[in-house]
């Protein structure tokens, strides 16, 4: 399965696609608050690590690295950097855009990020990765600025 397409490219899989799903990027505070019953994984795994270091150090703080939700419509694709969402939705929480020439109005609230197509009056789900990855997979993409 390719991580950032979601498409299985061997095996008896090969050519059908995951379900795309949202996510939301919040504290582990709130999202206990609003999903008590949520299990994790405990640190004690049975090997010898530092789960408290960051083996990455600095990895998301390099230029090429920087995190943005990539939006396609229509085989087109645009990224966005949180940064751009924030400011764009700081005053009605509405971004109004166009990806392809289609419309969407993209919103932000808790750590999620929201993009309805208004033609097609349908979900686009993000996709939050590296600008890196979604440039390697869209390389004729356009960067909201």
């Amino acid at each position: 399965w390719e991580q950032v397409t979601g498409k299985a490219i061997a095996g008896i899989e090969a050519g059908k696609s995951l379900e795309t799903l949202p996510v939301a990027v919040v504290k582990w505070k709130e999202w206990k608050s609003g999903y008590p019953a949520t299990r994790v994984l405990l640190r004690n795994t049975g090997f010898d690590r530092d789960y408290d270091a960051d083996p990455y150090e600095n990895y998301e703080q390099i230029g090429e690295k920087t995190v943005v939700y990539g939006v396609e419509v229509g085989g087109r694709g645009k990224a966005y950097t949180l940064g751009a969402i924030k400011r764009e939705t700081a005053d009605d929480s509405v971004l109004m855009d166009a990806v392809g020439g289609v419309k969407i109005r993209l919103s932000y609230s808790r750590g999620e990020v929201v993009v309805d197509n208004l033609k097609l009056k349908e979900k686009v789900v993000p996709t939050r990765l590296f600008w890196f990855a979604w440039k390697a997979f869209h390389p004729e993409t356009e960067i909201y600025e």
